[in-house]
């Protein structure tokens, strides 16, 4: 199991990703109910911050990996994961509700 991190490592990463992502997040059409990856000024795509901190913290909560860990992920890994957790707890929810009308 993962160590609990310290506050300031927590800090730390929160001031990492918002400055990664400070440009991309302050622009028109990055509120709620926009894309997930837009492109930036750079001509790059960029993730959006709060669907980022969405998927690591939903991985980080099922498979108690390090912060420093899911963010490495590349995108479309880090995408996989969450399908495949997400499909794992459904059968598993399916599991008890299966059980429990028995």
């Amino acid at each position: 199991m993962a160590q609990q991190p310290e506050p300031h490592q927590l800090q730390e990463w929160a001031e990492k990703l918002r400055h990664a992502f400070d440009r991309q997040s302050s622009r028109p059409g990055s509120g709620a109910g926009a894309p997930a990856v837009v492109t930036g000024d750079d001509g790059l795509q960029h993730y959006r911050l709060d669907e980022l901190w969405q998927e690591i913290a939903y991985l980080g909560y099922h498979l108690h990996w390090s912060f420093e860990s899911l963010l490495d992920l590349e995108h479309r890994d880090r995408r996989q994961l969450v399908r495949r957790v997400a499909d794992l707890n459904e059968r598993a929810w399916e599991e008890v509700r299966t059980r429990g009308s028995t």
